[in-house]
């Protein structure tokens, strides 16, 4: 059928064509509009859905290194990884998003040794996420997110906190030894007034009579000395030790050692002098 031309010269074909072009445009805008709505609610549940999980492993992190800070002494005396899957439960926390854990083996370095574990949310089955057993070197790959505890800063904070006890101690037997000797009249510089009363006692258990180490507890000296209860005991709960074969009973400066022994077997010695 041939168009009417009639109609088209008084305009009726072109104001078509215009409402019908744009209706398309406003269509086109509509539909770009829902486009980039869509597009920024979902960027916008991807960056509350991180942030959800960034808070959620900072959690898991501080419970984490909280339970390493007080089980240190059993984390760090074994060369095995840490059980991860029987500890996460553990924690108290509801266990989110497929979280996955692991440990390393018991790393050793400059007279320090330590566990690294590490928590992560997988992001899929390409690139796994990896903890060198070796190292604690940790490789993310495809995880979303990841979390790490290293137990390097832990043991170095607890041997210091021994060490300040073992200077703590030396201090009191050293006034104590002080302290015995002003109160002999005679002030003898060759008798050692670290030794116990009953060391001429074969079955004495004084730990200036003995040629091996001895917990502290055991002995009078906390009593004799003014120490406390907290002077006794290391920082991962182990006894303080006192005694040793080399030790000085025969001549002065005669000495005590005293001593703690890390759950690494590495041992903390200071050693209490006669004052001159």
């Amino acid at each position: 059928m041939r168009p009417d031309h009639k109609n088209c010269r008084t305009g009726i074909c072109q104001q078509g064509f215009v409402l019908s072009g744009f209706l398309v445009l406003v269509l086109l805008a509509v539909t770009s509009w829902v486009l980039a709505e869509n597009l920024l609610d979902t960027y916008q549940d991807k960056v509350r859905l991180a942030s959800r999980q960034a808070g959620y492993l900072r959690q898991v992190q501080d419970s984490l290194t909280q339970w390493y800070i007080h089980h240190a002494g059993a984390i760090d005396r074994v060369l095995a990884p840490a059980g991860m899957k029987r500890l996460l439960p553990r924690l108290g926390l509801p266990l989110k998003w497929d979280l996955m854990a692991a440990s390393s083996n018991r790393i050793q370095q400059g007279g320090i040794a330590y566990h690294v574990l590490a928590v992560w949310i997988p992001g899929g089955a390409r690139n796994a996420p990896r903890l060198d057993p070796a190292t604690g070197q940790f490789q993310p790959g495809s995880a979303r997110a990841y979390a790490l505890v290293n137990g390097q800063g832990i043991e170095l904070a607890k041997v210091r906190q021994t060490r300040q006890v073992l200077e703590k101690d030396a201090l009191f037997l050293e006034e104590m030894f002080k302290s015995d000797e002003l109160r002999d009249a005679d002030h003898r510089e060759h008798i050692n007034y670290f030794l116990g009363q009953g060391c001429s006692d074969a079955a004495s258990t004084q730990p200036a009579c003995l040629n091996f180490a001895v917990p502290l507890v055991d002995t009078d000296l906390p009593g004799q000395a003014g120490m406390g209860r907290l002077d006794e005991w290391d920082a991962w709960g182990g006894q303080i030790e006192v005694g040793g074969a080399g030790d000085s009973r025969a001549a002065p400066p005669f000495s005590l050692s005293i001593q703690s022994v890390t759950p690494w077997n590495r041992v903390l010695r200071i050693v209490a002098t006669q004052p001159m």
